[in-house]
């Protein structure tokens, strides 16, 4: 298996899925679950990349994925029949990998119709489904499947990674900021620190976000055959950039579950609770064609809310 994080590397369920890859013993249906999304894809796509024997898996012409794509969040039936009909297609290189992006969000109608495929998938078809929501997903679904915990990686030699935790470690000590001032009724210049901090905040991670995936993309971009056609280009690297931006969206919740851990009670369970609802709602935004700027500060605003809120 590629280059691993140190977290993930050395974890069981790695471990545990690279011996199966070496024996040619690995399962056709996989559960990846954990608390951060990040991570099962990064796993994922290592597993893809060892399968396809590509070094940009996720641009191969056997890697197939699908994720929510609609105001609802959800995993639509029409989608889910679009990729049943990619992997009963007769692969390039003898193997096909399909990647279920947040399984927990298929709509009831889009698991019926995936369930036969989950049960006798074509030959050398390998199906990862990603969740942070296990006891979510159906038990039909989740019958079929081996489920491998993933543990939440380090940031390890990534230079997105490593640019997404730096933006990460700024929200963190903004976000401290409003915790300590939970409930008391601030002065007008804490407000405007306050205030700074969220229009701070949106500028880095509209230029880090650029930059990262410009520098993503260029990787994958080099990879591509040059008769693939520019419909499929525009889609690719907007693939590039969703993976990254959901980075971000899961490196936000983790770090508001870790900031209610060091101060616990009702009173922060409600908070977490209120919060990671709003991270969630304006990830589904931007699936909405929301602008990534837009979303950030109109999220960071209501975590200024939340956590300032008085009782």
């Amino acid at each position: 298996m590629p280059e691993l994080p140190e977290a993930l590397a050395q974890s069981p369920a790695v471990t545990a899925l690279s011996r199966a890859l070496d024996a040619g013993r690995l399962p056709h249906g996989i559960l990846l679950a954990g608390e951060d999304l990040a991570s099962l894809r990064t796993v994922a796509v290592a597993l893809a990349s060892r399968l396809l024997e590509s070094d940009a898996p996720e641009a191969h012409p056997d890697f197939h994925e699908l994720r929510p794509s609609n105001k609802m969040r959800r995993i639509g039936i029409d989608d889910t029949r679009d990729l049943i009909r990619e992997i009963q297609i007769s692969s390039f290189a003898g193997r096909k990998v399909g990647v279920i992006t947040e399984a927990d969000r298929m709509a009831a109608e889009a698991t019926n119709a995936f369930l036969k495929t989950l049960e006798e998938p074509p030959a050398g078809t390998t199906l990862l489904l990603l969740t942070t929501k296990p006891n979510a997903i159906l038990d039909t679904i989740r019958s079929r499947c081996l489920l491998f915990k993933v543990p939440s990686a380090g940031v390890g030699e990534d230079p997105a990674l490593s640019a997404i935790e730096g933006w990460l470690d700024g929200f963190a000590e903004w976000h401290a900021g409003l915790k300590l001032a939970a409930g008391e009724k601030p002065d007008a210049t804490r407000v405007s620190h306050w205030f700074l901090g969220v229009y701070g905040l949106v500028a880095t991670f509209e230029t880090t976000l650029e930059a990262i995936a410009e520098a993503a993309w260029k990787k994958v971009k080099g990879t591509l055959p040059e008769s693939i056609e520019e419909e499929q280009l525009v889609a690719l690297e907007t693939s590039v950039q969703k993976n990254l931006r959901g980075r971000f969206f899961a490196g936000l919740a983790e770090r508001l579950r870790l900031a209610a851990r060091a101060k616990p009670g009702d009173d922060a369970s409600r908070r977490l609770a209120t919060a990671l609802a709003e991270v969630e709602r304006y990830a589904g935004l931007l699936e909405v064609n929301l602008s990534d700027a837009a979303a950030m500060e109109s999220l960071m605003l209501r975590l200024l809310v939340i956590e300032t809120a008085r009782e």
